[in-house]
């Protein structure tokens, strides 16, 4: 059964999820607000984010063409793996939580 574009690119999203969360993929800030960006292999770019209607991902090729986007739930932990390791949140949370141990009781 040949699989159809939107299916192929939301396969392509769980592969990423998961070569994201083994830290294979380095997410970044980018410009946008809550949105985030990763490099892929062969000159691609994914960016992820969240507006005012929800979750989206997008895939661009080097030269910043949109090649695929799609919204919803089906984005929201991609979102949230990109987020966090853009964001060090996983870091900063271990520090606030040694300096609160350091305080003593």
């Amino acid at each position: 059964m040949k699989m159809s574009t939107n299916e192929k690119f939301i396969e392509l999203i769980d592969l990423i999820s998961k070569k994201s969360e083994e830290r294979k993929i380095t997410w970044q800030t980018s410009l946008e607000f809550q949105t985030y960006m990763a490099s892929l292999p062969n000159s691609f770019v994914v960016v992820v984010g969240k507006d005012s209607s929800g979750y989206f991902v997008r895939l661009c090729n080097s030269a910043g063409n949109l090649l695929d986007i799609t919204s919803g739930v089906s984005c929201m932990n991609l979102y949230q793996i990109a987020r966090r390791q853009a964001l060090n949140v996983d870091e900063k949370l271990d520090q606030i939580l040694k300096s609160l141990a350091e305080m003593g009781s």
